[in-house]
């Protein structure tokens, strides 16, 4: 009698109306009706009939309804993004933006910055870097005050500087740091600008640049922990710059020693392993010696490739070096099945240019 009671009481209460969520960076979350706009300065947005809004600096993640069917293509794209099948999710993606439905209808404006900038992740996964480059400037030409704007710029910067063109990125990286006092942009991406600029510094090199870069690693530590990591692993890149091999390598062992490192941190120390292991190879006149190098840096960047998909800027990189690895070691087929491999998911990457032209692997 209690059970069908309870059972009459359930049915009768109103059902839960779909709501947004606003993931703060304190971890909080905040549930709301409704997300009304959102640009990089704020979010506004709709609760219990009230209006509301939280700077974009307080928030890490807008998550939105996505139950309503005219939706169901872009959930569909976004798992897919999940699945790192990254072309696929490009495809869909474009699909929504084409689809009147949504674009044209002001209930789901959200949708075209959100699905936009998410494609231009999608190309650059696929290390189509000036492919990225083009997906931004549509982006902040169709959404100029775009909650993205800050990460979009960044994106665009890295796109540049992997495609080759570090005047491009200097640029860009200088426009998303006078962006923190000319657009109120949050101060973690004027950090971000520092780095990238000091990555690109070309009056800096050896010892002096190893300085520069921990110092700002220390500087960033607390507040901005993602920053101070991406910059120990460029100490530890310029170690290999100023050919420094053996401190390069007892760096990034400790990083992967450390058990602390995040995924991404741990990717770039693994690679810089590999890429230490490669230059020993390179120097070492005992062929048997050399191999055995060349064999430490073909399984460190396979790690990568294999372990860390999510690492999307190193993967094609570490294909490379891989196949290059096996390719001094005789080791042909292999090295044309990464070359393969390469070519065949990135194939508009640089790498694959480099890859074709420089060990002649098809």
């Amino acid at each position: 009698m209690l059970s069908l009671l309870a059972t009459t009481i359930l049915l009768s209460m109103p059902a839960a109306l779909p709501t947004d969520e606003i993931i703060l960076t304190n971890g909080k979350v905040l549930e709301v009706d409704k997300i009304k706009t959102e640009t990089y300065a704020e979010v506004t947005y709709k609760k219990n009939g009230r209006e509301g809004s939280k700077a974009s600096d307080e928030i890490a993640e807008l998550i939105h309804d996505l139950s309503a069917s005219v939706l169901d293509d872009y959930a569909s794209a976004l798992e897919t993004m999940e699945l790192g099948e990254f072309s696929a999710a490009a495809r869909r993606l474009t699909g929504v933006l084409e689809d009147k439905r949504v674009v044209d209808s002001s209930r789901y404006a959200w949708v075209k910055q959100h699905a936009m900038f998410k494609k231009a992740q999608c190309i650059s996964a696929l290390a189509d870097y000036k492919g990225t480059v083009s997906a931004i400037d549509e982006l902040l030409l169709a959404v100029p005050g775009s909650y993205y704007y800050a990460p979009a710029l960044m994106l665009k910067a890295e796109s540049l500087k992997a495609s080759g063109d570090n005047s491009g990125a200097e640029k860009i990286f200088k426009q998303l740091g006078d962006g923190v006092e000319s657009k109120g942009l949050p101060a973690r991406w004027g950090r971000e600008s520092e780095l990238g600029l000091l990555i690109l510094d070309r009056a800096l090199s050896g010892d002096a640049k190893q300085r520069a870069l921990t110092g700002l690693a220390e500087k960033n530590a607390r507040e901005y922990p993602t920053v101070a990591a991406r910059a120990r692993v460029e100490v530890g890149n310029a170690m290999i710059a100023a050919k420094n091999y053996s401190a390069a390598n007892d760096f990034f062992r400790a990083i992967v020693d450390s058990g602390s490192a995040d995924a991404g941190t741990e990717a770039a120390a693994y690679a810089g392993l590999g890429d230490c292991a490669y230059q020993r190879g390179l120097a070492n006149e005992d062929l048997m010696a050399a191999n055995l190098d060349y064999e430490e840096a073909a399984l460190r960047h396979l790690y990568v490739a294999t372990m860390h998909k999510s690492a999307t800027r190193l993967v094609p990189r570490s294909l490379y070096v891989a196949a290059a690895a096996l390719n001094r070691m005789g080791r042909k087929k292999d090295a044309k099945s990464l070359a393969s491999r390469l070519n065949k998911t990135y194939p508009r990457s640089t790498w694959t240019t480099k890859v074709k032209k420089e060990l002649n692997l098809r």
